[in-house]
């Protein structure tokens, strides 16, 4: 895809996780999220014979990450995420990212719900709740598949 001078936006994005029966499901109500960011580690490598402090990369780490969304109590996406937070099971995720509402780019990988926090309830707010997700292993990104 060329580059533009036109900026993307997160419209019509999206996010997936698994339903712990191995089908991805997708959130309702996505507010949004973000991207899983590599980090790779160092590790040092200084010996005696070095003039200065040696290293090598290490592995890939890419966090956690969170998705915030419209907080509505007992709905699907209320539930596959209080189950998700309550057992220890790694799931599937996908995020699809678009481009000016076209879907472009999915990211997938695996990972386990860290924490579902559901935010404040107040009399004249909208409720929100955040889920964060502790990546284990590989994320990789691919062309949108329709």
């Amino acid at each position: 895809m060329a580059d533009d001078q036109l900026a993307g936006t997160g419209h019509r994005g999206q996010f997936w996780l698994d339903n712990a029966s191995g089908t991805l499901t997708r959130l309702g109500q996505v507010v949004s999220f973000n991207i899983p960011t590599a980090e790779r580690d160092e590790v040092e490598t200084t010996h005696l014979d070095s003039d200065a402090k040696e290293f090598a990369p290490g592995l890939i780490d890419f966090g956690t990450f969170e998705v915030v969304l419209n907080f509505r109590p007992g709905s699907d996406t209320d539930e596959l995420l209080e189950d998700a937070a309550s057992d220890e099971g790694v799931r599937e995720f996908k995020a699809v990212v678009p481009i000016r509402g076209e879907l472009a780019k999915d990211y997938t990988g695996t990972g386990f719900v860290r924490g579902y926090e559901r935010g404040d309830i107040t009399p004249d707010g909208k409720m929100e709740a955040t889920v964060t997700i502790r990546v284990t292993g590989a994320v990789t990104g691919a062309a949108h598949a329709a």
